[in-house]
């Protein structure tokens, strides 16, 4: 059996500074001015998406900017401003004239010139005393427009409403994030439109981080750096991860992205993929050699093509993988068979991708709303029958880890589990825990 420090020594002291070399030895060139075009059109986008969310504002939700001088028009344009409101603020040590009594002077401009030549009055305030009196000071609340994207913000909306926040499972805190605003739509998208144009806001700005931070240097070349810190320790990018720019068509921008990064003059970009690698390393584990050919031949496409009642032919795989007028079939299967291999539940599969998987409200006799995820379970449930292997094998992997508190891979490393199953005393029954999920995962993803 390897030890940790044979994973260390292997995995850090010797490994590391490889990775570090392949990522500054291959960077990618980008079309900077193709760059600056995008993020000209996201960031009107974004402008046009903020600015009709406002109707649906209350005055109160606005935020506000204090400012102590009065702004010009230039800096109200730089905010979008909606408004100005002067505000009367006391003061206690207002620089006062002795001689004529105003206040807000300066000895410059007010006791500092003698005046009577080239037709100026005599200042009848000159070398008097500036003294310090109670007074009112005029300050400026700048009205700034709703940003349906801040977190903050959007959390003082429902909050006002009364829309309960979702709780981020690790921490406990208050959580408005994707999968509860999709939840906010599904409740309250009728009467409560903001949630709508935060979705959409805030799936722009990730792809304008990606447009916006991908600033080549001076050779016109950006970089990734390559780490293995996953916990399965598969290969993996940080700073720029360009192995995983998204190319999904529900993704906002997500082809315009990919054809920022182009091969220099006299070259081409090569795209490398093992094709479905991990499920046929699941099949290969499971010991199915039917599920190993699967995936081999394309499980996302043939399951498609099956539910098109058509033969799963080299001519028909081929076809529906690139099929326009059947993208989001292929994507819902591709989804379905990522998410249920790693223990992904119909909740989650439809927080995550509420656009493939619609939420469905059943009203009962009671009047309670239920099955909000049928789409995503009718997926799961179909997909276990396609693949009747697969279940079983996530049920035997869970509880060897479980049992022994690890699991071992075909390369010696071992992964430690804590909480692969928790007791339901409701139910008196057992269920998946928190490393069920990592369990499941873990003997695919590392040995790819």
């Amino acid at each position: 059996m390897r030890t940790l420090a044979d994973v260390y020594q292997n995995y850090v002291v010797e490994l590391d500074p490889i990775l570090w070399e392949m990522g500054r030895q291959n960077g990618i060139h980008v079309n900077n001015e193709a760059r600056l075009q995008l993020l000209d059109e996201m960031n009107g986008i974004v402008n046009a998406n903020q600015d009709e969310a406002q109707q649906y504002v209350p005055d109160q939700l606005f935020p506000i900017k204090h400012l102590k001088t009065e702004p010009d028009q230039t800096q109200l344009d730089n905010v979008r401003a909606r408004g100005v409101r002067p505000i009367e603020v006391p003061n206690e040590k207002v620089k006062t004239c002795s001689n004529c009594g105003a206040q807000h002077i300066t000895k410059t401009e007010h006791t500092g010139r003698k005046g009577g030549r080239d037709g100026k009055p005599v200042n009848t305030c000159y070398k008097s005393d500036i003294h310090l009196s109670r007074g009112i000071d005029t300050e400026y609340d700048v009205v700034l427009p709703f940003n349906p994207g801040s977190d903050d913000q959007l959390k003082s909306y429902a909050e006002h409403f009364h829309h309960r926040l979702g709780r981020n499972w690790k921490t406990g805190e208050e959580t408005l994030d994707a999968k509860q605003v999709q939840k906010f739509i599904t409740r309250y998208g009728d009467r409560h439109p903001i949630y709508q144009y935060a979705l959409k806001v805030r799936k722009i700005k990730k792809a304008r981080g990606y447009a916006s931070g991908w600033v080549p240097d001076e050779k016109g070349l950006i970089y990734g750096q390559f780490t293995h810190t996953p916990e399965t320790f598969r290969l993996a990018q940080k700073d720029h991860n360009l192995m995983n720019v998204s190319h999904r068509g529900d993704v906002p921008y997500a082809k315009e992205l990919r054809r920022l990064l182009v091969a220099p003059p006299g070259y081409v970009l090569v795209e490398g993929d093992s094709s479905s690698i991990e499920a046929v390393f699941s099949g290969k584990l499971m010991g199915s050699q039917s599920y190993m050919e699967l995936a081999k031949r394309g499980i996302h496409a043939i399951w498609a093509l099956q539910t098109l009642g058509m033969e799963a032919t080299p001519e028909n795989i081929a076809w529906i993988k690139n099929s326009e007028d059947h993208a989001k079939l292929y994507e819902t299967k591709k989804r379905t068979v990522h998410g249920t291999s790693y223990g992904m539940g119909a909740k989650l599969l439809h927080e995550s991708y509420p656009e493939l998987f619609p939420a469905i409200w059943v009203t009962d006799a009671k009047g309670r709303h239920l099955c909000e995820t049928c789409t995503a379970q009718a997926e799961i449930d179909d997909f276990y029958k396609f693949v009747p292997d697969l279940q079983q094998w996530h049920m035997d992997t869970m509880k060897f880890a479980h049992k022994h508190g690890y699991l071992q891979s075909a390369w010696g490393v071992r992964n430690y589990y804590y909480r692969v199953f928790t007791f339901n005393w409701d139910t008196k029954k057992y269920k998946p825990g928190d490393d069920a999920k990592a369990a499941i995962a873990f003997l695919p993803q590392h040995s790819n």
